[in-house]
């Protein structure tokens, strides 16, 4: 009897035939009011800097406080923090940063266990000078946020 001789499958190539460009398209999934609003407050918080974030945690914390509200005035704090959490989220709206763009550079190969060191770079083409820019999240192929 013949032994069958195996041969290597090529899975890329079969990939590109299934999926020509590469990636998986999927329909998207009807979302219920629930998780749309648990989305819009999660957009809120990301929104807010590390002080307003502290500062919307204490405002949730006052909330307990301020749900009676013939017994205490603690309803009061509470409508005054909301408010500064509301106008800070539209100032921040009206204050985009025009003409900002920001670089990261990376080295081309990174070894496990080894510290990685990121070149930052700000161009600020706009008209207006701009100061105390704070740089936070991940660095991954979305890139940070400014």
């Amino acid at each position: 009897m013949k032994a069958r001789r195996w041969t290597r499958i090529d899975w890329a190539r079969l990939n590109y035939i299934l999926l020509p460009d590469g990636r998986v398209e999927q329909e998207p999934r009807p979302r219920g009011a629930g998780v749309r609003a648990l989305g819009a407050l999660y957009g809120i918080y990301d929104a807010l800097t590390e002080e307003g974030r502290v500062a919307c945690l204490v405002t949730l914390l006052v909330a307990f406080g301020a749900v009676d509200i013939r017994q205490s005035d603690v309803y009061v704090l509470f409508s005054v923090l909301v408010s500064l959490i509301y106008a800070s989220l539209v100032v921040s709206r009206l204050t985009k940063l025009d003409g900002v763009t920001l670089t990261v550079e990376t080295p081309r190969r990174v070894t496990v266990g080894e510290p990685i060191t990121f070149t930052l770079r700000c161009k600020n083409a706009g008209d207006r000078d701009r100061h105390g820019l704070r740089i936070r999240g991940k660095f991954d192929r979305g890139g940070p946020a400014i």
